[in-house]
């Protein structure tokens, strides 16, 4: 399992409330989480900066193979960049599975 993260930027004309309701209600939904013969997207948060500042981090929990993450993820990040959105992707990070 892993974590992909991608850093957001918003233009300055953008309030934190569009934005979040534009991720929610637009880009979320559009991303497939169900089972694929590579993996699964398990979930996905959305951190915000605090204070607020137009600043967040886009974390995609993903299950499968490691190199071979959802392909609607990069719709989603062309989608965001199309409306304004700075958005860099700052890397993977893996997680062992717990002991039980």
């Amino acid at each position: 399992m892993g974590i992909e993260l991608y850093n957001i930027i918003l233009p300055k004309e953008r309030t934190d409330y569009e934005f979040e309701k534009f991720m929610t209600e637009v880009i979320f939904p559009a991303i497939h989480m169900g089972s694929t013969r590579l993996g699964q997207i398990t979930e996905m948060r959305l951190l915000k900066d605090i204070p607020p500042n137009g600043k967040y981090i886009w974390a995609i929990y993903w299950s499968g193979l490691e190199d071979k993450i959802d392909r609607t993820v990069p719709d989603a990040v062309g989608k965001l960049r199309s409306n304004g959105v700075d958005i860099s992707y700052l890397g993977r990070s893996r997680m062992e599975p717990e002991a039980r």
